[in-house]
């Protein structure tokens, strides 16, 4: 089934709603409107009580000073500056700033306080009231009321990015604002120069005693070094440490370079022993020993061996030549092997020598390696003795001069502030400051203009408005039907019918065309009319609007289903001697059947408009609906009818509309204006949602004229209704 609250609401009103900021400001108008009477009541009591009590203050006069803080070259000394030189005099905004929250300290103000003398300070308490004596504390003193009195009276600001400090005084004697004012800055400036003096004197005794200790500290740490020097002869230690140093410096270069020497030594027998190994060739073996001889002789051989194989070719074996040929092959053959055995045996002496040389300069490097460990032990001690004796008397150095400028800046002025303008007499009251008041009262009155009607409506929850219907209880306003001033009370059901008020007829047509043009249940159908309480008219609008469909042609049957109090026939002139509940005894006896029965009673009120009343009274509306006579009647009526208009008890105190859900298609919901509350209608409509009833929407009903909008039409009201209505053709 389609929600109610969406699929049912036309689309004109969906427009409106999803524009939250539309009717938000319509409903803030019209709360306004509302209760601006009583806003301007309260507003006039308000402002009118803070305007009286804050014009009724006694006149306040303010005095008004000027500080200068100036640049200088003051080198007021303190504890942190005693060790620190980097202390920059210049002054900052925290420099100033530091001024304006000593003014106001309570060291200030208490010292301030206790130089005045007791005739001044009555006469500055004088207008202050006396605090209540209490017996379980101590009586509090002239110094400590009038410290009070300055700390809420007394003002210290800078002015503007300037290095001038305005002190302000307030005080109902214009001539003690003054005197208060220009003593303050006396004072303070005072304050200062004492403050300053002290800590002059304080830093000046402390570095005296500062320079006195260093001083013994720095001859105790000299006698030290100087017994050290002596016990360890390190009177040239520095030398000493230089000529090891170098010493072992070269000793490490010379054993690196003996250790090469050593390495190719070896690589060189190595290669050597191999050549010889693999057949001795004179020419590789003359390269590593570095043995030219051995070339020169392998080449003798060499062309002896050539000249012997010409001489081969000549001669035989036998030959003389060839015997002296092969005679010097044999002897330069044995120079050479004796050669070779010469160059072996150099190469290994020279690598006995190396290794030698190696030994030795390692043992002396170990040697002087000691030497030099020594040397730096002892000269660990020593260099702490000599920082320490330097450390100290360079401190000592630092103190002297400290303790000179010091002694030359307490000769000097000790504070940069100056009184550059004093406090004249005040001739008029700054409080009660008129503009002010008034722009308060501007603030309370916009407050209370708004906040009250705001705050008076979130507290009255009662249902006025459309958006009231909308916002709270998530239903289309159908219509706004108006208050009823000139019908009579016994005509009021007719009032279509007879075209008694033509505003309350437009309404009513204005309803019908909402439920026509929304409804998506087709006729024929029944329309469930209900409301929360009783008196808020639903009556008085099934009857109406059953006319107001009869006249546009649908055949219209209204049930008076308010079986506990029937009062549709009343509205008509009629008795209610037949109806619903006599046909049902009628059927139970057997004498009635089910459809348009005479003993049913149904009258026609108008053309297609006709009325089916209750027929007595009875309390078991929901026991009736649960009988299939009942349930028949009414679905065989709705075959016969185009449409059945259901007027049942209030929801709100019986459960009789939701019985009669079972049997009905929409509900149309009846508010009347400032009946009842937002909650309570909500609460009822949740009940009613858990039926099978499409909700149609809802019709405030006896709005005011003057609160009255057409909800499609909102520029006007029902006055310009009957206004349009009244004028003659042109």
């Amino acid at each position: 089934m389609p929600s109610p609250s969406q699929d049912h609401i036309p689309s004109q009103q969906q427009d409106l709603t999803a524009s939250g900021s539309l009717v938000d400001w319509k409903h803030l108008l019209w709360v306004l409107r509302e209760r601006w009477l009583g806003a301007l009541a309260l507003m006039v009591l308000v402002c009118g009580i803070t305007g009286f009590v804050l014009l009724r203050q006694p006149p306040i006069y303010m005095a008004q000073g000027s500080l200068l803080v100036e640049r200088s070259n003051d080198r007021v000394m303190d504890i942190k500056q005693v060790v620190d030189t980097s202390v920059d005099g210049s002054l900052t905004d925290a420099f100033v700033l530091t001024h304006l929250e000593q003014i106001r300290s309570h060291s200030f103000l208490a010292s301030f306080c206790f130089g005045l003398t007791s005739q001044q300070r009555a006469a500055a308490l004088a207008t202050v009231p006396a605090p209540e004596p209490d017996s379980e504390t101590e009586p509090v003193t002239e110094e400590d009321r009038l410290e009070r009195y300055l700390l809420k009276n007394l003002t210290a600001e800078r002015n503007g990015r300037t290095l001038l400090i305005t002190l302000s005084v307030r005080h109902q004697v214009p001539a003690q604002a003054q005197f208060l004012v220009n003593r303050i800055a006396e004072g303070y400036i005072s304050y200062l120069i004492s403050r300053s003096t002290e800590r002059n004197s304080a830093a000046t005794s402390f570095l005296t005693a500062q320079a006195e200790e260093l001083r013994a500290k720095v001859e105790r740490c000299e006698s030290e070094l100087q017994a050290y020097r002596e016990a360890h002869n390190l009177i040239s230690l520095e030398d000493n440490q230089n000529i090891v140093a170098a010493r072992v410096r070269d000793l490490s270069s010379a054993l690196t370079q003996a250790r090469v020497g050593t390495l190719n030594l070896s690589s060189r027998v190595e290669q050597a022993a191999k050549i010889m190994a693999a057949g001795g060739d004179p020419l590789q073996l003359a390269r590593v020993t570095e043995f030219l001889n051995l070339t020169q002789v392998q080449k003798d051989i060499d062309e002896l061996k050539t000249k012997r194989a010409v001489l081969g070719e000549r001669y035989g074996p036998l030959h003389p030549n060839m015997q002296d040929n092969a005679s010097a092959i044999e002897a330069l053959t044995k120079v050479l092997r004796e050669q070779t055995e010469i160059a072996i045996s150099d190469l290994r002496n020279q690598l006995s020598k190396a290794k030698a040389q190696e030994a030795r300069l390692q043992e002396e490097l170990g040697l002087a390696e000691k030497e030099s460990l020594t040397m730096a032990q002892l000269s660990v001690r020593y260099n702490v003795l000599r920082r320490e004796v330097d450390t100290t008397r360079t401190l000592y150095t630092q103190v002297l001069a400290r303790q000179n400028e010091t002694a030359i800046s307490s000769q000097l002025q000790n504070t940069n502030i100056k009184f550059v303008d004093r406090a004249g007499l005040p001739t008029k009251p700054t409080d009660p400051n008129r503009l002010k008041i008034a722009l308060i009262l501007v603030l309370i009155a916009g407050a209370i203009g708004m906040g009250y009607p705001l705050g008076a409506d979130m507290l009255d929850q009662r249902i006025k408005l459309w958006s009231d219907v909308e916002n709270y209880l998530k239903l289309p306003l159908l219509a706004e039907i108006g208050t009823l001033k000139k019908v009579p009370d016994d005509q009021r059901d007719q009032i279509v019918i007879k075209d008694l008020d033509e505003r309350t007829v437009e309404g009513f047509r204005a309803l019908y065309s909402h439920l026509h043009l929304s409804s998506k249940t087709d006729f024929p159908k029944t329309m469930l009319i209900t409301s929360t309480v009783p008196g808020e008219g639903k009556s008085f609008v099934a009857s109406n609007l059953a006319g107001t469909f009869a006249a546009h042609g649908k055949r219209v049957l209204l049930v008076d289903c308010d079986f506990r109090r029937p009062s549709l026939h009343k509205g008509f002139g009629l008795d209610n001697k037949t109806g619903t509940l006599t046909w049902v005894e009628a059927y139970k006896k057997g004498e009635a059947t089910i459809g348009l029965d005479p003993k049913l009673g149904i009258v026609e009120i108008a053309p297609n408009f006709s009325l089916l009343r209750t027929g007595g009274v009875s309390h078991k509306a929901s026991e009736m609906l649960e009988t299939p006579a009942l349930t028949g009647l009414l679905e065989a009526l709705q075959s016969q009818f185009d449409l059945l208009i259901l007027d049942t008890p209030p929801a709100g105190l019986f459960p009789d509309a939701e019985a009669f859900s079972l049997v009905a298609d929409e509900l149309v919901f009846v508010c009347r204006f400032a009946k009842v509350g937002r909650p309570q209608a909500a609460q009822v409509l949740a009940r009613l949602r858990k039926t099978k009833l499409i909700h149609a929407g809802a019709v405030l009903n006896a709005m005011p004229d003057e609160k009255s909008k057409s909800y499609y039409y909102s520029t006007y009201s029902y006055r310009d209704y009957a206004a349009y209505y009244s004028k003659k053709e042109d």
